[in-house]
């Protein structure tokens, strides 16, 4: 909750107490009613200056004296919050923080991003080009300040702690599909592991592992994968020192034409078209202009398969494309998509 608003709820409360004690206070030492007592605590702390209801004893005017001593005090502070609120922008930053609430509370197989450091600005901009549904969760002011700045409305943020149940609660963790842990150390993303999976058992945990002797316990934590950039980094540049042309080639074919590819094994469904013909015959380049590298069959992966190769349920397909090329083969993969030509041509075993 916003700061100014937590003083107003507190000036409130305050003032609602103090209510109270002004009431019994004139109840217990002027043997008031309980009419007469709201009345002169009314009067007291708004320092309109009417009459009391009855002559005060001495013990009376020194409470009365505090009364409004206290009622003064409070209403100038309340005074200042309320300002505060309205011509700082705390309202309008309210509201916002509402407005977003409400789309946080709508989305359905989104990923959640914790962590706003290099490496979660690098997934938030990649995921913004592929039109990607995501939830950042950052603690740190700097990295709020830089998501409402740069993105306006645009990315969905929590300003909170990531390894909070309520928090990944609110971010929508029971309906996402990806949690991306990329914390600044592996202790809290290990926590962030655990209560992730307590809270969604099926969801897909991805966690950066800062120090390569934490994998071990960052997999029993829960992460389904687990990313080591030291490592990422070794194999990389052990491949230019040995390969080079195979990685020259990797980055001419992953960005032509300025367009990102990439690679994706996608599984056949019982109910696809996909299921039980001939691979030239589901003429996957035709219908999606993706390029077939190889196909996962049985646990064997079997590179550049063969026209006549039978596709499966079950078979993996590896293609190479955009995210829109791949993801039309998905659809067609998983029966969304129905091709009546095909069933003409379907293998009878």
């Amino acid at each position: 909750m916003d700061r100014e608003l937590k003083k107003i709820l507190i000036f409130i409360e305050l003032l609602v107490l103090i209510f109270i004690l002004g009431v019994l206070g004139y109840v217990v030492i002027e043997g008031y009613s309980l009419f007469d007592a709201l009345y002169m605590t009314v009067i007291t702390i708004s320092t309109v200056g009417f009459e009391e209801v009855h002559k005060l004893s001495n013990t009376g005017k020194i409470f009365t004296m505090f009364l409004i001593l206290s009622g003064v005090t409070l209403v100038l502070y309340g005074l200042s919050s309320i300002t505060s609120f309205f011509i700082e922008g705390e309202l309008k930053n309210y509201l916002k923080g509402v407005k977003m609430k409400k789309k946080i509370s709508k989305l359905k197989n989104h990923y959640i991003i914790c962590g706003y450091g290099k490496t979660g600005r690098k997934i938030v901009e990649e995921f913004l080009k592929l039109g990607k549904e995501f939830v950042v969760i950052e603690n740190e002011d700097e990295g709020i300040l830089e998501l409402e700045t740069k993105y306006k409305d645009k990315v969905l943020f929590i300003k909170d702690d990531s390894t909070k149940d309520e928090v990944l609660i609110e971010a929508g963790i029971e309906k996402a599909k990806t949690l991306i842990a990329v914390l600044s150390t592996d202790a809290e993303n290990v926590f962030l592991s655990l209560t992730a999976k307590s809270l969604n058992k099926k969801l897909k945990v991805i966690v950066r592992a800062v120090e390569q002797n934490n994998e071990r316990k960052l997999k029993k934590a829960g992460a389904d994968f687990i990313i080591s950039p030291v490592e990422i980094a070794a194999q990389r540049i052990i491949s230019t020192a040995l390969k080079p042309g195979v990685v020259n080639f990797l980055d001419v074919v992953t960005s032509i034409g300025g367009e990102d590819l990439r690679l994706e094994l996608i599984k056949i469904s019982k109910d696809s078209d996909l299921d039980n013909i001939l691979l030239k015959d589901a003429r996957i380049p035709q219908k999606t202009d993706l390029i077939v590298i190889g196909m996962k069959k049985e646990k064997k992966m079997i590179l550049n398969p063969l026209s006549m190769t039978i596709l499966e349920y079950g078979d993996e397909l590896l293609v190479m494309g955009n995210e829109k090329q791949i993801e039309q083969l998905k659809k067609i993969a998983s029966g969304d998509i129905k091709d009546r030509g095909v069933e003409n041509i379907k293998i009878q075993l």
